[in-house]
């Protein structure tokens, strides 16, 4: 049973842009600061789905050379605090930020070198879109092959959602065609879903779930039952 591709992310450089300080800054040093001698830069992926996290390495440097002291910190435009990585021998510090601390949509996250005097020499901004994500379903009776339904009854289907960082809400819909077997709600996840009697012969059944606040709508195609 095909699922639909996940979202491919694609890489590309943040550019280190000299920002305004921080009101952390000490008044006496804001004629001075940020340092233009200053950047920081690194690689994020600018789309990351909801449910996973997002490693950010940021490299530090001082007129193009390695800084190895100090620390890189992170604000979400919130003004939350993120995390704040010391910068190592390599002159790089690393945080991983999960998706669900940002939320959908387009987030700008400010990072602050910091020195070892705690002064602010350079801000640097990268945008992330935080998208919904799709979720993976499994079903049964199915087992290796093709489950039989009795024509006569009413077949009960059990499905089960999962996605990462997140339980799945919403209905589940079962299709034949453009006919509506039936549908039932998610309920952690799960949905026990009761068919109305199917002809006889060999079925090709659609479920369809349709999304919720972070997730997708989904709809799986080309599964087969018997109804006998």
């Amino acid at each position: 049973m095909p699922l639909s591709p996940k979202l491919a992310t694609a890489a590309v450089s943040a550019a280190a842009v000299v920002g305004v300080l921080s009101c952390s800054t000490p008044p006496a040093m804001a004629d001075t600061f940020p340092n233009p001698a200053y950047s920081v830069t690194g690689t994020v992926a600018p789309n990351i789905l909801y449910g996973s996290s997002q490693t950010y390495t940021e490299t530090v440097r001082d007129a193009g050379r390695t800084v190895t002291s100090g620390r890189i910190v992170f604000t979400a435009e919130n003004g939350s605090l993120l995390g704040q990585p010391a910068v190592n021998a390599h002159g790089q510090a690393s945080i991983s930020i999960a998706s669900s601390r940002l939320g959908l949509g387009l987030h700008s996250i400010l990072m602050s070198y910091v020195d070892a005097e705690g002064v602010i020499q350079v801000d640097s901004a990268i945008t992330v879109n935080v998208l919904k994500n799709w979720p993976d379903l499994s079903w049964s009776p199915r087992g290796n092959g093709i489950p039989d339904v009795s024509h006569l009854a009413h077949g009960r289907f059990n499905f089960v959602l999962t996605a990462p960082g997140t339980t799945p809400t919403g209905w589940i819909r079962v299709y034949d065609g453009r006919t509506l077997l039936g549908s039932a709600e998610l309920a952690h996840g799960r949905a026990t879903v009761t068919l109305k009697p199917m002809k006889r012969g060999l079925q090709t059944l659609t479920f369809t779930y349709a999304g919720d606040s972070v997730l997708n709508a989904q709809t799986w195609t080309n599964n087969l039952v018997r109804s006998v």
